[in-house]
């Protein structure tokens, strides 16, 4: 089975770096840490993507949530939401496609 990350899914997708940087940074996990509880979306500090993330269907929402601020594999996230990796690939190109927008 072929290994995917999704930082890394489609190398000619400029809002991948972006995202790695807003969502993967280390305050942003500090705060979710300190309370998980917390609307994680409104702890991004970027208006644009909170908007963009908010429209994301739940799904995505909780892709995003567990790959950045839980640290799950995507292997490990494919298995918790009982979806192929593929449909969770495919999750992925739509998502950056409909952040780009807010970016």
């Amino acid at each position: 089975m072929e290994e995917m990350s999704l930082v890394r899914f489609d190398v000619n997708d400029d809002i991948k770096d972006m995202l790695d940087a807003i969502l993967g940074s280390p305050g942003l996990k500090r705060e979710y840490r300190k309370d998980p509880n917390r609307d994680w979306i409104s702890m991004i500090g970027d208006r644009g993507i909170e908007e963009g993330v908010r429209e994301l269907p739940e799904i995505e929402q909780e892709i995003l949530e567990k790959y950045f601020l839980k640290d799950k594999h995507p292997i490990d996230i494919s298995v918790e939401l009982g979806i192929p990796l593929g449909l969770l690939a495919g999750h992925i190109k739509t998502m950056n496609i409909r952040l780009r927008q807010y970016a």
